[in-house]
């Protein structure tokens, strides 16, 4: 219990209000749901775990009090939906939505640049949040990894400075994820050119 204390005197949670609070709890199932998004070589199940990902991590902002980034994640709700249906129904299988997905995303820091004045730091989860539609829209998961990784180190960078603690851990999770991924990924294709047969997965 000593150890808990002193992490919450770390993170400052004593001091936050109650909706603050809330957000650290919300953040601490999230970044536990973030170590496995992108362990699996397939597309569909990381687009389903990056969903449920951004379910949370959209509530998180929220209740921290960062409008952008709740709004850019929860809009990645919608990009997620669309690219699992991509291959499956006619209508997802437009390049557009790509490029859709990407112009939503400079829409935040706009808004946000009108309500409250323009800073830096607002365009770097928008970058990020561009650079994950082009890696998630890619049917190829090696690329979507690595896209996904340097999304998510430009999310480690933001939330820094933000002193939004939780959710740098929260950016963490995925990074680490997608090394772990990326790793998977590599055997598997080195496995399947070596002829050898590959371990089907759960």
């Amino acid at each position: 219990m000593e150890i808990i204390r002193r992490i919450g005197e770390l993170i400052g949670y004593y001091e936050m209000d109650g909706t603050r609070r809330a957000s650290v709890w919300v953040g601490l199932v999230a970044i536990v749901q973030c170590l496995f998004i992108y362990t699996s070589t397939r597309r569909d199940r990381i687009l389903i775990m990056k969903l449920i990902s951004d379910l949370l991590w959209s509530a998180q902002y929220y209740l921290f009090g960062s409008l952008t980034g709740a709004v850019l994640t929860f809009v990645a709700v919608g990009r997620e939906t669309v690219f699992y249906n991509r291959g499956k129904h006619k209508w997802a299988d437009s390049r557009a939505w790509m490029w859709i997905f990407i112009a939503v995303m400079m829409i935040s820091p706009v808004i946000e640049t009108v309500t409250s004045g323009f800073s830096p730091v607002i365009l770097i989860p928008a970058a990020a949040s561009a650079m994950a539609v082009i890696g998630l829209y890619s049917s190829d998961t090696v690329v979507t990894k690595s896209l996904m990784l340097v999304a998510s180190l430009m999310y480690l960078a933001y939330n820094l400075i933000l002193k939004n603690y939780i959710s740098t851990l929260g950016a963490a999770a995925p990074a680490i994820s997608t090394v772990i991924g990326l790793i998977n990924e590599i055997r598997a294709r080195r496995t399947e050119k070596s002829g050898k047969p590959e371990t089907p997965e759960d």
